[in-house]
Parts: structure tokens; C-alpha cells; sequence
């Protein structure tokens, strides 16, 4: 007998299932609903949501609904960041284990969308763990679709620790040294099956090339901090341009309308280079014919004849 069951989530739109009487706020039902409710994505147990609309979601009043979240928390069943909205349940992967390395690599663009943060990082490592149990090609595929942004507390302190050796610290803003420090730029294998992930026509090899040539910097010299940004800023100008992709020197040159960049916007409003526009010059006006002659002239006093 099978030990797992598929649930099809669109049943709780379902006309008839929202008539029956609905769960009171317990643990339990809390428990069903994080693993198998209607805000669960792709990834096993990782989704973006704030308790008053997962409270609003099932029904609940809030106070109640943090009552039942607290078993879960306690007995290690769940954790939260409700300020970045994002909700973890470490064992819902064992339950909904994904059936070959190619359901990993449709995580990309979900992963992407979910807040940078602490509880981000730390889902990233379990997760990892159990992938490489399931295989070294799950594990493979989480690494390059599901990249981990956040370093953790000892790599940072190595960086400052660099940083204040070299003297960076004072001549680089901090957003810049650190994302800088972080970036490893990417093989055409990496880019060839995140962009198999994402269904575009991007040339890996030609992406590569690109970058590399630049030394991995867009046009004003400003250092990418993320490939995966730059591959999107490629895909949306392949398909807005019909080109393949490759971003003009307009593109690259206002770092705001591109991807990948390394600063923060403070930072780059004071770097940014003005603009060539120029006002267009004023046209001399025309020379009118006087009424008086210029002073060094004598005026004609003949009389015709």
C-alpha cells in the first residue's frame, strides 16, 4: 500500500467543501493546513504569509490562531518570521519528497520570490541536507535553481575582519564589499540549467562570454552581484526586443532599469553619472533692419534728383 497521498489544493475553492463546517483552531488542524493548505507552494513546506491573513484564511480569530501556532512551535513542528512573512515546516519534505530532480529545478522561480532571511538560510540548509540524502543530482539542482543569498554569522565576520587588513572598509560602501566578496561567477553549466529551469532562449555560452569578458561588471563598472538577476534582465529583453537578449549600453548604463548590480540606492544615486541631454542652444536672433544708422555712419541728407 502507498504510503503517501496527493492532495489537489484548488478542492478548498471547491462550492460544496466551503459549505461544510469548518476546523476549530487547534493544533492539529493548524498542522493539516501547513502541510497540505490552499497558501503551500511547490517547495515542501516553505511559503510566504503573515499570521493575520493565514488567521483570516481558515477562519480564526488571530489570538487563537497564535495559540495553536505555539504547539506547533513548541513541539518543534514549525517556526516563523512573521515579519518577513514567511512560514517553515521542516518536515513537510519527508512527507512530499519530490519524485526526481527536475521537480527541484521547477523551484527556481518560487524560491526567488520568498523574502531574504534569516529563516530563508536556515530552510536552506535542512533542505540541502535531505536533498543530498536523496541524491547527489537533488542536491545539484537545489544548489544551482535555489541559491543560498544569506552568508551566515562567521563568513560576515570573516569580511569585515578582511576588509578592515585591506582598508576597504572606509574606501567601499558595505552593501558593495560584502555582495562583492559573496559573488562567484557561474560556469556555462550553471547558466545552461538555470536558464533549462526557467524555459528562455538565452545562449549560456554566450552569456558567459559576455560577462567575462567585463570581468563580471555592467558598463559603468558597477560589479553583478547576482547572475541569475542578469540572466532575467536577458530573458525579459529577449523577449520585449526580440533580440537575444544581450542588454544595450542604455540598459547597463542606468543600473536601476537593470538587474544584478552591486550597492544600494543611496549609493548609486550618488554615483550615478548625469545624463548627456543638453538644452538645446538659443539661435541668435535675427538682425532687424534700424531705423537709425549705426554712429559711425552719416546719414544720406541727399536729395534725389
Amino acid at each position: 500500500m502507498a504510503r503517501y497521498r496527493k492532495v489537489f489544493t484548488c478542492m478548498y475553492a471547491d462550492e460544496k467543501y466551503r459549505r461544510l463546517s469548518p476546523p476549530q483552531p487547534c493544533g492539529q488542524a493548524l498542522w493539516w493546513h501547513m502541510i497540505a493548505g490552499e497558501q503551500t507552494g511547490p517547495i515542501p513546506g516553505l511559503f510566504r504569509i503573515g499570521e493575520s491573513a493565514f488567521a483570516e484564511q481558515l477562519g480564526w480569530p488571530l489570538k487563537q490562531f497564535r495559540e495553536s501556532f505555539r504547539e506547533l512551535f513548541r513541539e518543534g513542528l514549525a517556526k516563523a518570521d512573521w515579519k518577513a512573512r514567511l512560514v517553515w515546516v521542516p518536515n513537510a519534505i519527508k512527507y512530499n519528497r519530490p519524485e526526481n530532480p527536475n521537480i527541484v529545478t521547477g523551484w527556481a522561480d518560487a524560491w526567488s520570490e520568498l523574502p531574504e532571511c534569516a529563516l530563508k538560510s536556515e530552510a536552506w540548509q535542512h533542505l540541502m541536507a535531505l536533498l543530498e540524502q536523496f541524491g547527489e543530482r537533488f542536491a545539484e539542482r537545489f544548489r544551482l535553481c535555489c541559491p543560498n543569498g544569506m552568508p551566515n554569522q562567521e563568513q560576515e565576520q570573516e569580511q569585515e575582519q578582511e576588509q578592515e587588513k585591506d582598508g576597504t572598509t572606509a574606501k567601499t560602501p558595505p552593501a558593495v564589499a560584502n555582495a562583492a566578496s559573496r559573488f562567484t561567477p557561474p560556469s556555462v553549466e550553471e547558466v545552461s540549467a538555470y536558464c533549462l529551469a526557467r524555459k528562455n532562449s538565452i545562449d549560456p555560452a554566450h552569456f558567459v562570454d559576455y560577462y567575462a569578458a567585463r570581468g563580471w561588471k555592467f558598463s559603468r563598472g558597477l560589479a553583478m552581484k547576482d547572475w541569475r538577476r542578469a540572466v532575467n534582465t536577458w530573458e525579459r529583453n529577449a523577449i520585449t526586443a526580440g533580440s537575444n537578449g544581450q542588454p544595450s549600453q542604455d540598459d547597463e548604463d542606468d543600473p536601476a532599469d537593470s538587474f544584478g548590480f552591486v550597492g544600494d540606492e543611496k549609493w548609486m544615486k550618488k554615483h550615478r553619472k548625469p545624463t548627456n541631454s543638453k538644452k538645446p542652444s538659443k539661435m541668435p536672433a535675427a538682425a532687424t533692419p534700424s531705423a537709425k544708422p549705426p554712429p559711425d555712419e552719416p546719414a544720406d541728407t541727399s536729395i534725389p534728383f
